[in-house]
Parts: C-alpha cells; structure tokens; sequence
C-alpha cells in the first residue's frame, strides 16, 4: 500500500510496554525494525515526571561491580530504510503513567502533516495458537482509510490505552496514523510470542511496501507454536477451549478469505526470496 512520507519525511513508528503490548509482540516487532535496519540510538524522551515509579519500576543494569539505574522512558533509534531515502524513527519504551497530552506533544515535536506514524499494539484474543495470528489495521482519518486499501475505521468505546488515545490525538493534528494490532492467544498473552512479531511484520509490510528481513523469526514462531501445544496437552480445560477456537476459526473461514491470504503470503515469500537473492 506504500504508507511512506515523501522522502523528504519521517516514518514514525511506535511501540509501548503496558496494556497495548500483550506478548511483548510490539515492543519486540520494534527492536527488529531497529536491528535489521541498523538505526542509531537518538534522544530519549519522557524522561522525567511522566511515570509512577512505584508502577513502572526503574531497571538495574550490572556491567561486572558497577551498577547503572536505567529510568522509565521513550527511546528514539534513526536512521533510513536500507536501500531507501526513507528517514525512519522508531520509537519504543514504557507506557507514561502520567501527562498522556503532554507526552504526545514531546513525541510529536518534530512531526508534521506530511510525516507518516505507525503504532504498533498486541491485544489478547479469543483466537488459538494453531493459525495465523490475524492483525487488525485501522486508522482514525477518514481520509485515510480512504486512500490505502485494507485500513479500516476505528471502533469502541470506553477505556483506552495510550496508544489509542494517541491515534485520536494524531487526527485532530492531521497527522497520517494507522495502527498495527495483532491478536494474541490469551492463554499465552503473557509471554513473548514470536509468532505474533511474524504477523506484525507482514502487516507492516503490506502496509508500507517495505520487505523487512526475518531472521531465525519463522524457526522461532514454530519452536514457539510447538511449546506452546505441549502446555495447551497437559492441561484439559485449555484443550477443550482451544479446541472451541477452532471449531469456531473453521465455521467463520470462507474459502476466498483463505484464498486471499494465502495469495498474501505467497507474494511476501517472493518478495523476500527477490531481496535475498535466492
């Protein structure tokens, strides 16, 4: 769909710890963006007075006798896409307790109408381990969902996370945004889930046309899925319920929705095996 700014511009991507990231899947889909495109630590923001410390705990890092306090906040790694002029900031750290409205001004400093964001989240799910972990693609512009296909409008109500108040506050400031939220298993929606950084990724690159390279992320989604079915057999209560998934997964599955996806996967393994030089 080729969300990208003009290359004058910045593609803005985001990814938090806290109730947006069910197993770990942004904040790890993040820090793959960061390694396979090799971008440099910049600032790090929020860095005072926006967190409870009592909530989101400092971290101790040991480097041999020597102790370092590493302190809540949001890190900023730049650069370029490789192989692109596209300038790529990738933004990733703690949810803010506090000053959600003054946060989004400190993230958003440098940004404007013709910079693209992407915010990445992981939601538990009612959806079983044995399938593709499907993403939900929305925005909150109108405008948006227009022009690329396959973004959808955003909906609910009630109580939201940070990253979703965030979309909002990115509409009324006219920035383009679209959000990447892929579904997790619930009953392993507290550990990390290869599977679904695999998921993330795909969606990103549909989004945006840029083939990201995958690493050990496919033998680590099966080592993954593999572990997860021994917990799921030695426990009958969650084999029944996951065994209830599927049957539900397999009455709602139409044939051209399968035939849709698949077709999407098989591109994306062209495209990868094209910049591989297989």
């Amino acid at each position: 769909m080729d969300f990208l700014p003009p290359s004058d511009r910045c593609l803005r991507i985001l990814a938090v710890e806290g109730m947006d990231d069910a197993g770990q899947s942004a904040v790890d889909t993040a820090h793959h963006l960061v390694d396979a495109w090799e971008l440099q630590p910049a600032e790090a923001k929020l860095v005072a007075g926006f967190y409870d410390y009592s909530l989101v705990r400092p971290r101790i890092r040991r480097t041999g006798l020597d102790a370092e306090v590493e302190w809540p906040c949001i890190e900023t790694y730049t650069g370029t896409v490789p192989g692109t002029p596209i300038s790529v900031a990738v933004m990733i750290g703690s949810e803010p307790t506090f000053g959600w409205p003054e946060a989004f001004d400190e993230l958003l400093a440098e940004a404007d109408e013709t910079d693209r964001v992407v915010l990445l989240g992981g939601a538990p799910a009612a959806v079983s381990h044995r399938r593709p972990l499907p993403v939900q693609v929305t925005s909150e512009q109108g405008d948006v969902v227009s022009a690329y296909e396959g973004v959808e409008s955003a909906y609910g109500e009630g109580s939201a996370g940070f990253l979703e108040v965030f979309a909002v506050d990115l509409a009324a400031r006219r920035i383009p945004a679209v959000a990447l939220t892929v579904s997790v298993p619930g009953y392993v929606a507290g550990t990390p889930s290869p599977k679904a950084i695999l998921s993330l990724l795909g969606a990103f690159e549909d989004l945006t046309g840029l083939v990201v390279s995958q690493y050990e992320l496919v033998e680590d989604a099966r080592a993954w899925e593999v572990g997860v079915e021994e917990f799921v057999e030695a426990n009958p209560d969650l084999q029944d319920h996951v065994e209830h998934l599927e049957s539900v997964a397999e009455t709602s599955e139409l044939p051209e929705a399968k035939g849709e996806a698949i077709a999407r996967e098989f591109e994306r393994y062209l495209q990868h095996r094209r910049r591989d030089g297989a």
